[in-house]
């Protein structure tokens, strides 16, 4: 159930956009510190008696980091686990709202930057979404960016292509929202795609490069959606074809 106005949301009066505050970036900041100590703590107990050479700085320093973001990822999962975002609509100048814009800045300053600019391998990159709060099932892979992992769930052997998006939540104006994007089993969603909130992709459906699923949409099992707006155009094991030739 998507709640009573829907995925397109309610209409009403044009309010300001959902502003950052000062208390969220004040405790981001404190989280951000501590993990920095905490991390220089642990590498510093952990490698001192390695010997004073150039090794030595460079184990430091990747440990460093390593550690950084694995206290960052435990402080994020600890709020979230504390404070649920919820699916549906989020209120202005509520405690959600504040939840939401710490979740935003763990998102802004530490995991997108690893995750866009491929520091993060794509093997690794399903650890990465797994810890973030993603369900993904065996031997699938999403090579592409899960925005927000919490809210999206793989099934078994299914990808997510090179540069795809997959994006559940729902900023427009005013409007701030969650909904959970559900990817069957044995699905293909191909490069550069992009799967809108509260879309559901059934099992063995192909979604084309490039293509955009918009909000709410339902992908049938076996379905083969292209374009953009992504439109049905065949059944896998059927007769319709791209351009190319290529089903």
């Amino acid at each position: 159930m998507i709640g009573s106005h829907g995925f397109w949301g309610p209409v009403r009066i044009a309010k300001k956009m959902h502003k950052m505050t000062l208390p969220a970036i004040a405790l981001f900041a404190c989280i951000y510190s501590f993990a920095i100590l905490f991390a220089g703590v642990t590498v510093w107990f952990a490698l001192r008696t390695l010997p004073l050479d150039s090794f030595r700085e460079i184990a430091m320093i990747a440990s460093f980091l390593i550690c950084f973001v694995f206290y960052m990822i435990l402080a994020q999962r600890v709020l979230i686990g504390m404070r649920p975002l919820p699916f549906g609509e989020i209120e202005q100048r509520t405690h959600t709202e504040f939840t939401y814009f710490v979740h935003t800045l763990f998102f802004l300053f530490i995991f997108n930057p690893l995750i866009e600019t491929s520091l993060v391998p794509i093997p690794l990159r399903k650890v990465l979404y797994v810890l973030l709060g993603a369900q993904i099932g065996k031997n699938s892979f999403p090579s592409g960016v899960l925005t927000d992992p919490a809210f999206v769930k793989m099934g078994k052997n299914s990808i997510v292509g090179l540069q795809a998006l997959v994006v559940p939540h729902v900023i427009e104006g005013d409007r701030l929202a969650f909904y959970p994007i559900e990817i069957g089993n044995n699905v293909t969603i191909r490069a550069q795609s992009m799967i809108m909130a509260g879309a559901q992709i059934k099992d063995g459906a192909i979604i084309g490069a490039q293509a955009l699923i918009t909000k709410g949409t339902v992908v049938g099992e076996n379905e083969i959606w292209v374009g953009t707006p992504a439109r049905m155009v065949g059944k896998r094991g059927g007769q319709t074809q791209t351009s190319s030739g290529c089903p």
